[in-house]
Protein backbone atom coordinates (compact mmCIF):
# COMPACT_ATOMS: atom_id res chain seq x y z
CA UNK A 1 0.00 0.00 0.00
CA UNK A 2 1.46 3.35 -1.06
CA UNK A 3 1.69 6.10 1.56
CA UNK A 4 1.11 9.72 0.55
CA UNK A 5 3.59 11.75 2.62
CA UNK A 6 2.09 14.46 4.81
CA UNK A 7 4.50 14.58 7.75
CA UNK A 8 8.16 13.62 7.30
CA UNK A 9 10.61 12.44 9.95
CA UNK A 10 14.34 12.91 9.45
CA UNK A 11 16.18 10.30 11.51
CA UNK A 12 19.87 10.98 12.21
CA UNK A 13 22.25 8.87 14.28
CA UNK A 14 25.97 8.88 15.03
CA UNK A 15 27.94 6.72 17.46
CA UNK A 16 31.51 5.73 18.26
CA UNK A 17 31.17 2.70 15.98
CA UNK A 18 30.91 5.13 13.04
CA UNK A 19 34.19 6.87 13.85
CA UNK A 20 37.71 5.87 12.87
CA UNK A 21 40.75 6.75 14.94
CA UNK A 22 41.49 10.36 14.21
CA UNK A 23 39.66 12.57 11.71
CA UNK A 24 38.65 10.60 8.63
CA UNK A 25 36.49 10.86 5.53
CA UNK A 26 34.15 8.31 7.06
CA UNK A 27 33.72 10.41 10.21
CA UNK A 28 33.00 13.50 8.13
CA UNK A 29 30.52 11.60 5.97
CA UNK A 30 28.60 10.21 8.94
CA UNK A 31 28.51 13.41 10.99
CA UNK A 32 25.11 14.67 12.04
CA UNK A 33 25.46 17.88 10.02
CA UNK A 34 26.32 15.95 6.84
CA UNK A 35 23.44 13.54 7.33
CA UNK A 36 21.09 16.49 7.76
CA UNK A 37 22.41 18.18 4.61
CA UNK A 38 22.00 14.94 2.60
CA UNK A 39 18.37 14.61 3.70
CA UNK A 40 17.60 18.29 3.09
CA UNK A 41 19.01 18.11 -0.44
CA UNK A 42 17.01 14.96 -1.13
CA UNK A 43 13.59 16.43 -0.31
CA UNK A 44 14.40 19.67 -2.15
CA UNK A 45 14.86 17.66 -5.34
CA UNK A 46 11.52 15.86 -4.93
CA UNK A 47 8.37 17.84 -5.78
CA UNK A 48 6.18 15.48 -3.73
CA UNK A 49 7.91 16.72 -0.56
CA UNK A 50 7.43 20.44 -1.20
CA UNK A 51 5.55 22.35 1.53
CA UNK A 52 5.55 19.32 3.85
CA UNK A 53 6.32 19.61 7.56
CA UNK A 54 9.64 17.97 8.58
CA UNK A 55 10.44 16.84 12.13
CA UNK A 56 14.00 15.87 13.04
CA UNK A 57 14.87 13.04 15.44
CA UNK A 58 18.52 12.75 16.40
CA UNK A 59 20.57 10.27 18.45
CA UNK A 60 24.10 11.64 18.68
CA UNK A 61 26.46 9.26 20.45
CA UNK A 62 24.15 6.21 20.62
CA UNK A 63 25.06 2.74 19.36
CA UNK A 64 23.06 1.20 16.54
CA UNK A 65 22.86 -2.18 18.30
CA UNK A 66 20.59 -0.83 21.04
CA UNK A 67 17.17 0.51 20.05
CA UNK A 68 16.44 2.16 23.43
CA UNK A 69 17.59 5.54 22.08
CA UNK A 70 15.72 8.71 23.10
CA UNK A 71 15.36 10.12 19.57
CA UNK A 72 14.29 6.79 18.09
CA UNK A 73 11.79 6.11 20.88
CA UNK A 74 10.30 9.61 20.52
CA UNK A 75 9.90 9.01 16.78
CA UNK A 76 8.06 5.73 17.47
CA UNK A 77 5.67 7.49 19.87
CA UNK A 78 4.95 10.19 17.27
CA UNK A 79 4.33 7.47 14.67
CA UNK A 80 1.82 5.79 16.97
CA UNK A 81 -0.05 9.08 17.49
CA UNK A 82 -0.25 9.72 13.74
CA UNK A 83 2.18 12.67 13.67
CA UNK A 84 4.56 10.95 11.25
CA UNK A 85 3.85 8.95 8.11
CA UNK A 86 7.25 9.00 6.33
CA UNK A 87 10.79 8.33 7.61
CA UNK A 88 13.83 9.43 5.63
CA UNK A 89 17.37 8.38 6.62
CA UNK A 90 20.82 8.23 5.11
CA UNK A 91 21.08 4.42 5.04
CA UNK A 92 19.84 1.31 6.87
CA UNK A 93 22.67 1.45 9.40
CA UNK A 94 21.31 4.77 10.78
CA UNK A 95 18.20 2.88 11.83
CA UNK A 96 20.32 0.25 13.55
CA UNK A 97 22.98 -2.41 13.17
CA UNK A 98 21.05 -5.40 14.49
CA UNK A 99 19.99 -7.59 11.55
CA UNK A 100 16.89 -9.07 13.20
CA UNK A 101 15.58 -5.86 14.79
CA UNK A 102 16.07 -3.65 11.71
CA UNK A 103 14.41 -6.30 9.54
CA UNK A 104 11.46 -6.44 11.91
CA UNK A 105 10.94 -2.67 11.73
CA UNK A 106 11.29 -2.47 7.94
CA UNK A 107 9.28 -5.58 7.06
CA UNK A 108 6.70 -5.79 9.86
CA UNK A 109 6.29 -2.77 12.15
CA UNK A 110 6.43 0.11 9.66
CA UNK A 111 4.31 -1.58 6.94
CA UNK A 112 1.71 -2.49 9.58
CA UNK A 113 1.54 1.17 10.67
CA UNK A 114 1.49 2.29 7.01
CA UNK A 115 4.76 4.20 7.40
CA UNK A 116 6.80 4.96 4.30
CA UNK A 117 10.57 4.50 4.72
CA UNK A 118 13.21 5.99 2.41
CA UNK A 119 16.90 5.06 2.71
CA UNK A 120 18.76 7.41 0.35
CA UNK A 121 22.16 5.73 -0.07
CA UNK A 122 20.56 2.28 -0.35
CA UNK A 123 18.14 3.48 -3.06
CA UNK A 124 15.26 2.12 -1.01
CA UNK A 125 11.68 3.45 -0.95
CA UNK A 126 9.05 1.23 0.70
CA UNK A 127 6.46 2.62 -1.74
CA UNK A 128 8.30 1.00 -4.63
CA UNK A 129 9.54 -2.37 -3.34
CA UNK A 130 6.37 -4.39 -2.97
CA UNK A 131 6.63 -7.58 -5.03
CA UNK A 132 9.90 -6.45 -6.62
CA UNK A 133 13.46 -7.77 -6.39
CA UNK A 134 14.59 -4.51 -4.80
CA UNK A 135 13.18 -5.65 -1.46
CA UNK A 136 15.73 -8.48 -1.35
CA UNK A 137 18.38 -5.84 -0.70
CA UNK A 138 16.97 -5.07 2.76
CA UNK A 139 17.96 -8.26 4.64
CA UNK A 140 21.30 -8.43 2.82
CA UNK A 141 22.28 -4.90 3.85
CA UNK A 142 21.04 -5.44 7.40
CA UNK A 143 23.06 -8.64 7.67
CA UNK A 144 26.16 -6.78 6.49
CA UNK A 145 25.59 -4.09 9.12
CA UNK A 146 25.15 -6.78 11.79
CA UNK A 147 28.41 -8.48 10.81
CA UNK A 148 30.14 -5.10 10.68
CA UNK A 149 29.32 -4.19 14.28
CA UNK A 150 30.34 -7.64 15.58
CA UNK A 151 33.66 -7.44 13.73
CA UNK A 152 34.12 -3.89 15.03
CA UNK A 153 33.43 -5.12 18.58
CA UNK A 154 36.37 -7.54 18.30
CA UNK A 155 38.65 -4.75 17.07
CA UNK A 156 37.54 -2.40 19.86
CA UNK A 157 38.20 -5.08 22.49
CA UNK A 158 41.64 -5.69 20.99
CA UNK A 159 42.36 -1.94 21.12
CA UNK A 160 41.23 -1.75 24.74
CA UNK A 161 43.45 -4.69 25.69
CA UNK A 162 46.45 -3.01 24.02
CA UNK A 163 45.85 0.24 25.95
CA UNK A 164 45.48 -1.67 29.21
CA UNK A 165 48.84 -3.35 28.64
CA UNK A 166 50.31 0.12 28.08
CA UNK A 167 49.01 1.19 31.48
CA UNK A 168 46.49 3.71 30.14
CA UNK A 169 43.32 4.66 32.03
CA UNK A 170 40.46 3.77 29.66
CA UNK A 171 37.49 4.28 31.99
CA UNK A 172 35.17 7.24 31.36
CA UNK A 173 35.74 8.65 34.86
CA UNK A 174 38.69 8.64 37.21
CA UNK A 175 38.43 6.65 40.44
CA UNK A 176 37.67 8.43 43.71
CA UNK A 177 40.71 10.45 44.81
CA UNK A 178 41.95 11.05 41.27
CA UNK A 179 41.04 13.12 38.21
CA UNK A 180 41.85 12.78 34.52
CA UNK A 181 44.96 14.65 33.37
CA UNK A 182 44.25 17.74 31.29
CA UNK A 183 47.22 16.95 29.03
CA UNK A 184 46.40 13.25 28.57
CA UNK A 185 42.97 11.84 29.44
CA UNK A 186 44.52 8.35 29.70
CA UNK A 187 46.61 9.47 32.69
CA UNK A 188 45.51 9.95 36.31
CA UNK A 189 46.35 12.91 38.54
CA UNK A 190 45.71 13.20 42.28
CA UNK A 191 42.56 15.17 43.14
CA UNK A 192 43.42 17.18 46.25
CA UNK A 193 39.73 17.65 47.09
CA UNK A 194 39.18 13.94 47.69
CA UNK A 195 42.60 12.27 48.00
CA UNK A 196 42.84 13.14 51.71
CA UNK A 197 39.85 10.82 52.39
CA UNK A 198 41.70 7.89 50.80
CA UNK A 199 44.75 8.70 52.95
CA UNK A 200 42.52 8.80 56.06
CA UNK A 201 41.15 5.34 55.32
CA UNK A 202 44.62 3.79 54.98
CA UNK A 203 45.86 5.66 58.09
CA UNK A 204 42.98 4.29 60.15
CA UNK A 205 43.66 0.80 58.77
CA UNK A 206 47.32 1.07 59.88
CA UNK A 207 46.15 1.76 63.44
CA UNK A 208 44.30 -1.59 63.44
CA UNK A 209 40.74 -0.41 62.84
CA UNK A 210 38.59 -2.76 60.76
CA UNK A 211 36.37 -1.66 57.89
CA UNK A 212 33.23 -1.25 60.06
CA UNK A 213 35.11 0.91 62.58
CA UNK A 214 36.62 3.05 59.81
CA UNK A 215 33.17 3.57 58.25
CA UNK A 216 31.75 4.65 61.64
CA UNK A 217 34.55 7.19 62.14
CA UNK A 218 34.05 8.67 58.67
CA UNK A 219 30.31 8.99 59.28
CA UNK A 220 30.87 10.59 62.70
CA UNK A 221 33.16 13.14 61.06
CA UNK A 222 30.51 13.69 58.34
CA UNK A 223 32.96 12.85 55.54
CA UNK A 224 31.16 12.78 52.20
CA UNK A 225 31.01 9.53 50.22
CA UNK A 226 32.32 8.90 46.67
CA UNK A 227 28.71 8.89 45.40
CA UNK A 228 28.17 12.37 46.85
CA UNK A 229 31.27 13.73 45.11
CA UNK A 230 30.37 12.04 41.83
CA UNK A 231 26.89 13.58 41.98
CA UNK A 232 28.42 16.98 42.71
CA UNK A 233 30.71 16.75 39.68
CA UNK A 234 27.54 16.80 37.52
CA UNK A 235 28.90 14.21 35.14
CA UNK A 236 26.04 11.99 36.15
CA UNK A 237 22.82 12.65 37.98
CA UNK A 238 22.74 10.06 40.72
CA UNK A 239 19.56 9.69 42.71
CA UNK A 240 21.21 9.53 46.13
CA UNK A 241 20.17 10.25 49.67
CA UNK A 242 21.68 13.49 51.01
CA UNK A 243 22.60 11.43 54.10
CA UNK A 244 24.39 8.74 52.09
CA UNK A 245 26.81 6.98 54.44
CA UNK A 246 30.07 5.09 54.47
CA UNK A 247 29.83 1.32 54.83
CA UNK A 248 32.39 -1.45 55.30
CA UNK A 249 32.01 -2.38 51.61
CA UNK A 250 32.86 1.15 50.46
CA UNK A 251 35.91 1.25 52.71
CA UNK A 252 37.13 -2.16 51.53
CA UNK A 253 36.65 -1.20 47.89
CA UNK A 254 39.22 1.58 48.37
CA UNK A 255 41.60 -0.52 50.49
CA UNK A 256 41.69 -3.32 47.89
CA UNK A 257 42.23 -1.03 44.87
CA UNK A 258 45.87 -1.23 43.79
CA UNK A 259 45.52 1.92 41.70
CA UNK A 260 45.89 3.95 44.92
CA UNK A 261 49.48 2.66 45.09
CA UNK A 262 50.31 4.10 41.66
CA UNK A 263 49.67 0.99 39.54
CA UNK A 264 47.09 0.73 36.74
CA UNK A 265 44.74 -2.24 36.93
CA UNK A 266 42.74 -3.40 33.90
CA UNK A 267 40.73 -6.31 32.53
CA UNK A 268 38.84 -6.63 35.82
CA UNK A 269 35.47 -7.10 34.11
CA UNK A 270 34.71 -8.08 30.50
CA UNK A 271 31.52 -7.86 28.43
CA UNK A 272 30.02 -11.16 27.33
CA UNK A 273 27.84 -10.04 24.39
CA UNK A 274 27.99 -7.39 21.67
CA UNK A 275 26.14 -4.18 22.63
CA UNK A 276 24.99 -5.67 25.92
CA UNK A 277 25.62 -4.36 29.42
CA UNK A 278 26.16 -7.91 30.68
CA UNK A 279 29.67 -8.41 32.02
CA UNK A 280 31.50 -10.88 34.21
CA UNK A 281 34.32 -10.48 36.69
CA UNK A 282 37.71 -11.80 35.58
CA UNK A 283 39.78 -13.92 37.95
CA UNK A 284 42.43 -11.90 39.76
CA UNK A 285 45.30 -13.84 38.13
CA UNK A 286 44.11 -12.62 34.68
CA UNK A 287 44.03 -8.92 35.58
CA UNK A 288 46.37 -6.64 33.63
CA UNK A 289 48.53 -4.74 36.14
CA UNK A 290 51.09 -2.15 35.01
CA UNK A 291 53.19 -0.67 37.80
CA UNK A 292 54.17 2.97 38.36
CA UNK A 293 51.84 4.53 35.77
CA UNK A 294 50.86 7.47 38.01
CA UNK A 295 51.59 8.99 41.41
CA UNK A 296 50.11 6.92 44.22
CA UNK A 297 48.03 8.45 47.01
CA UNK A 298 49.62 5.91 49.36
CA UNK A 299 53.01 4.23 49.09
CA UNK A 300 53.38 0.65 47.94
CA UNK A 301 54.70 -0.27 51.37
CA UNK A 302 51.55 1.05 53.08
CA UNK A 303 49.25 -0.61 50.52
CA UNK A 304 50.97 -4.01 50.92
CA UNK A 305 51.08 -3.82 54.72
CA UNK A 306 47.34 -3.06 54.95
CA UNK A 307 46.32 -5.68 52.40
CA UNK A 308 48.79 -8.47 53.24
CA UNK A 309 49.22 -8.14 57.00
CA UNK A 310 46.38 -6.14 58.59
CA UNK A 311 43.47 -7.03 56.27
CA UNK A 312 44.64 -10.02 54.21
CA UNK A 313 42.39 -11.03 51.33
CA UNK A 314 40.56 -14.27 52.09
CA UNK A 315 40.15 -17.03 49.56
CA UNK A 316 36.37 -16.58 49.45
CA UNK A 317 34.85 -13.85 47.28
CA UNK A 318 35.10 -10.66 49.29
CA UNK A 319 32.35 -8.07 49.40
CA UNK A 320 34.90 -5.52 48.21
CA UNK A 321 35.29 -7.37 44.91
CA UNK A 322 31.71 -6.55 43.95
CA UNK A 323 30.34 -10.05 43.32
CA UNK A 324 28.61 -10.48 46.68
CA UNK A 325 26.02 -7.79 46.09
CA UNK A 326 22.82 -7.52 48.14
CA UNK A 327 19.77 -9.21 46.74
CA UNK A 328 16.15 -9.50 47.83
CA UNK A 329 12.85 -7.63 47.79
CA UNK A 330 12.72 -6.55 51.46
CA UNK A 331 13.75 -2.93 52.11
CA UNK A 332 14.13 -0.74 55.18
CA UNK A 333 11.04 1.46 55.43
CA UNK A 334 13.11 4.32 56.88
CA UNK A 335 16.15 4.63 54.58
CA UNK A 336 15.19 2.43 51.62
CA UNK A 337 18.21 0.11 51.78
CA UNK A 338 17.97 -3.59 50.90
CA UNK A 339 17.78 -5.52 54.17
CA UNK A 340 20.65 -7.81 55.19
CA UNK A 341 19.98 -11.34 56.39
CA UNK A 342 21.49 -12.57 59.63
CA UNK A 343 21.63 -16.36 59.27
CA UNK A 344 21.13 -17.17 62.91
CA UNK A 345 20.71 -21.00 63.12
CA UNK A 346 17.81 -20.67 65.58
CA UNK A 347 16.01 -17.46 64.55
CA UNK A 348 17.29 -15.92 61.27
CA UNK A 349 16.27 -12.28 60.90
CA UNK A 350 16.50 -9.28 58.58
CA UNK A 351 18.03 -5.96 59.59
CA UNK A 352 19.17 -2.67 58.05
CA UNK A 353 22.95 -2.40 57.88
CA UNK A 354 22.78 1.38 58.23
CA UNK A 355 22.23 1.04 61.98
CA UNK A 356 25.85 -0.14 62.26
CA UNK A 357 27.15 3.16 60.94
CA UNK A 358 24.57 5.83 61.78
CA UNK A 359 23.50 5.93 65.42
CA UNK A 360 21.01 8.75 64.84
CA UNK A 361 18.90 6.95 62.23
CA UNK A 362 15.66 5.12 63.00
CA UNK A 363 16.91 2.02 61.22
CA UNK A 364 17.89 0.44 64.57
CA UNK A 365 14.13 -0.07 65.14
CA UNK A 366 14.02 -2.15 61.97
CA UNK A 367 14.52 -5.81 62.80
CA UNK A 368 12.15 -8.57 61.75
CA UNK A 369 12.33 -12.33 62.17
CA UNK A 370 12.53 -14.15 58.84
CA UNK A 371 10.18 -17.08 59.60
CA UNK A 372 7.19 -14.95 60.79
CA UNK A 373 7.75 -12.60 57.82
CA UNK A 374 7.63 -15.51 55.36
CA UNK A 375 4.43 -16.77 57.00
CA UNK A 376 2.77 -13.33 56.84
CA UNK A 377 3.72 -12.85 53.19
CA UNK A 378 2.48 -16.34 52.31
CA UNK A 379 -0.92 -15.59 53.92
CA UNK A 380 -1.15 -12.34 51.94
CA UNK A 381 -0.06 -14.22 48.82
CA UNK A 382 -2.99 -16.67 49.13
CA UNK A 383 -5.46 -13.76 49.23
CA UNK A 384 -3.72 -12.08 46.33
CA UNK A 385 -3.93 -15.21 44.16
CA UNK A 386 -7.67 -15.36 44.92
CA UNK A 387 -8.05 -11.79 43.69
CA UNK A 388 -6.15 -12.69 40.49
CA UNK A 389 -8.55 -15.57 39.85
CA UNK A 390 -11.51 -13.19 40.24
CA UNK A 391 -9.85 -10.73 37.85
CA UNK A 392 -9.24 -13.46 35.27
CA UNK A 393 -12.92 -14.48 35.37
CA UNK A 394 -14.00 -10.84 35.07
CA UNK A 395 -11.69 -10.26 32.08
CA UNK A 396 -13.02 -13.26 30.14
CA UNK A 397 -16.68 -12.42 30.87
CA UNK A 398 -16.26 -8.74 29.98
CA UNK A 399 -14.40 -9.43 26.72
CA UNK A 400 -17.15 -11.74 25.49
CA UNK A 401 -19.84 -9.17 26.31
CA UNK A 402 -17.97 -6.32 24.63
CA UNK A 403 -17.22 -8.39 21.53
CA UNK A 404 -20.87 -9.48 21.15
CA UNK A 405 -22.37 -6.01 21.62
CA UNK A 406 -19.88 -3.88 19.69
CA UNK A 407 -18.15 -4.05 16.36
CA UNK A 408 -16.41 -1.07 14.83
CA UNK A 409 -16.08 -0.24 11.15
CA UNK A 410 -12.98 1.90 11.74
CA UNK A 411 -9.44 0.62 12.23
CA UNK A 412 -7.36 1.66 15.23
CA UNK A 413 -5.05 3.69 12.97
CA UNK A 414 -7.97 5.57 11.39
CA UNK A 415 -9.37 6.39 14.82
CA UNK A 416 -5.99 7.76 15.95
CA UNK A 417 -5.85 10.05 12.90
CA UNK A 418 -9.42 11.26 13.51
CA UNK A 419 -8.62 12.04 17.15
CA UNK A 420 -5.54 13.97 16.03
CA UNK A 421 -7.64 16.07 13.64
CA UNK A 422 -10.12 16.90 16.41
CA UNK A 423 -7.31 17.94 18.76
CA UNK A 424 -5.89 20.19 16.04
CA UNK A 425 -9.32 21.73 15.48
CA UNK A 426 -9.35 22.71 19.17
CA UNK A 427 -6.28 24.88 18.54
CA UNK A 428 -8.06 26.63 15.66
CA UNK A 429 -11.13 27.06 17.86
CA UNK A 430 -9.05 28.89 20.48
CA UNK A 431 -7.61 31.21 17.84
CA UNK A 432 -11.02 32.10 16.41
CA UNK A 433 -12.38 32.76 19.91
CA UNK A 434 -9.55 35.16 20.74
CA UNK A 435 -10.10 36.87 17.38
CA UNK A 436 -13.70 37.51 18.46
CA UNK A 437 -15.35 35.28 15.85
CA UNK A 438 -17.91 34.01 18.39
CA UNK A 439 -19.04 34.44 21.99
CA UNK A 440 -17.65 32.70 25.06
CA UNK A 441 -20.82 30.57 25.37
CA UNK A 442 -20.51 29.38 21.77
CA UNK A 443 -16.79 28.69 22.32
CA UNK A 444 -17.49 26.52 25.38
CA UNK A 445 -20.30 24.72 23.55
CA UNK A 446 -18.07 23.90 20.55
CA UNK A 447 -15.18 22.86 22.79
CA UNK A 448 -17.40 20.48 24.78
CA UNK A 449 -18.75 19.05 21.54
CA UNK A 450 -15.24 18.27 20.31
CA UNK A 451 -14.36 16.79 23.70
CA UNK A 452 -17.36 14.43 23.50
CA UNK A 453 -16.38 13.39 19.96
CA UNK A 454 -12.84 12.58 21.12
CA UNK A 455 -14.18 10.55 24.05
CA UNK A 456 -16.48 8.61 21.72
CA UNK A 457 -13.57 7.82 19.42
CA UNK A 458 -11.45 6.75 22.40
CA UNK A 459 -14.31 4.44 23.39
CA UNK A 460 -14.42 2.99 19.86
CA UNK A 461 -10.70 2.39 20.00
CA UNK A 462 -11.20 0.73 23.35
CA UNK A 463 -13.85 -1.56 21.92
CA UNK A 464 -11.55 -2.57 19.04
CA UNK A 465 -8.83 -3.44 21.51
CA UNK A 466 -11.29 -5.48 23.58
CA UNK A 467 -11.05 -3.16 26.54
CA UNK A 468 -7.47 -3.64 27.62
CA UNK A 469 -5.22 -2.15 24.95
CA UNK A 470 -2.81 -3.57 22.41
CA UNK A 471 -3.83 -7.14 21.54
CA UNK A 472 -0.30 -8.54 21.69
CA UNK A 473 0.36 -6.91 25.05
CA UNK A 474 -3.05 -8.14 26.23
CA UNK A 475 -2.31 -11.75 25.21
CA UNK A 476 1.07 -11.68 26.90
CA UNK A 477 -0.46 -10.28 30.09
CA UNK A 478 -3.31 -12.82 30.09
CA UNK A 479 -0.85 -15.67 29.49
CA UNK A 480 1.38 -14.55 32.34
CA UNK A 481 -1.65 -14.13 34.60
CA UNK A 482 -2.89 -17.63 33.77
CA UNK A 483 0.56 -19.16 34.37
CA UNK A 484 0.85 -17.52 37.80
CA UNK A 485 -2.64 -18.65 38.81
CA UNK A 486 -2.01 -22.26 37.70
CA UNK A 487 1.30 -22.32 39.53
CA UNK A 488 0.17 -20.91 42.86
CA UNK A 489 -3.52 -21.75 43.33
CA UNK A 490 -4.51 -24.30 46.02
CA UNK A 491 -1.29 -23.66 47.94
CA UNK A 492 -0.72 -22.10 51.38
CA UNK A 493 3.08 -21.84 51.64
CA UNK A 494 5.69 -20.49 49.24
CA UNK A 495 9.47 -20.21 48.95
CA UNK A 496 11.29 -16.88 48.91
CA UNK A 497 12.00 -17.15 45.17
CA UNK A 498 8.30 -17.86 44.48
CA UNK A 499 7.25 -14.84 46.53
CA UNK A 500 9.65 -12.70 44.50
CA UNK A 501 7.81 -13.68 41.29
CA UNK A 502 4.73 -11.68 42.30
CA UNK A 503 6.07 -9.30 44.97
CA UNK A 504 7.88 -6.24 43.67
CA UNK A 505 8.89 -4.79 47.02
CA UNK A 506 8.31 -5.14 50.76
CA UNK A 507 8.99 -2.09 52.95
CA UNK A 508 9.58 -3.15 56.54
CA UNK A 509 9.11 -0.67 59.40
CA UNK A 510 8.87 -3.00 62.38
CA UNK A 511 7.94 -6.53 63.39
CA UNK A 512 4.26 -5.61 63.05
CA UNK A 513 4.30 -3.13 60.15
CA UNK A 514 5.12 -4.03 56.53
CA UNK A 515 3.93 -2.63 53.19
CA UNK A 516 3.79 -4.88 50.13
CA UNK A 517 3.85 -3.79 46.49
CA UNK A 518 2.61 -6.48 44.07
CA UNK A 519 4.01 -6.83 40.53
CA UNK A 520 0.56 -7.15 38.91
CA UNK A 521 -1.06 -4.33 40.90
CA UNK A 522 -0.60 -1.42 38.47
CA UNK A 523 -1.75 -3.34 35.42
CA UNK A 524 -4.70 -5.06 37.15
CA UNK A 525 -6.04 -1.68 38.28
CA UNK A 526 -5.68 -0.24 34.76
CA UNK A 527 -7.23 -3.32 33.14
CA UNK A 528 -10.19 -3.32 35.55
CA UNK A 529 -10.91 0.37 34.94
CA UNK A 530 -10.79 -0.09 31.17
CA UNK A 531 -13.04 -3.13 31.29
CA UNK A 532 -15.60 -1.44 33.52
CA UNK A 533 -15.73 1.54 31.17
CA UNK A 534 -15.89 -0.64 28.03
CA UNK A 535 -18.56 -2.88 29.56
CA UNK A 536 -20.68 0.18 30.39
CA UNK A 537 -20.42 1.36 26.78
CA UNK A 538 -21.29 -2.07 25.41
CA UNK A 539 -24.49 -2.31 27.48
Amino acid sequence: MKVVSKNIAFYLRLSQEDLDNGKSLKEESNSISNQRKLLDDFIKRRKEFSCICVTEYCDDGYTGTNFERPGFQKMLKDIQTGKIDTIILKDYSRLGRNFIQVGKFLEEVFPELEIRVISINDGYDSNNVICTAEGINIPVMNLINDFYVKDLSKKVKSGIRTRQKQGQCISANAIFGYKKSVKDIHKLEIDEDTAFIVEMIFDYALTGKNSIQIAKVLNEQQIKTPAWYKNKSDRRNYDIDSKTIWTAAKVMKIIRDQRYAGDMVGNVRVTTKVAKNDNIRVHRKDWIIVENTHKGIVSKEVFRKVNDEIMPLKERTNVALGDNRRHGFCYCGYCGRVLQKENNPVNPYLFCIRQKYDLECRCDEMKIMNIPLQAALSAMFVKYVSSLIELQTFVKRSKIKIFQNHKSEMSGNEIEKEILKLKQSTIGLNQRYHEGSFTKEMYILQKDKIKIQIEELEDKKLQILNGIGDKNAQKEWEKELEEKIEKFKDRISFTESELEEVISRVDVYSQSEIRVKWRFLDFTAKATNYLLRAQKIAC
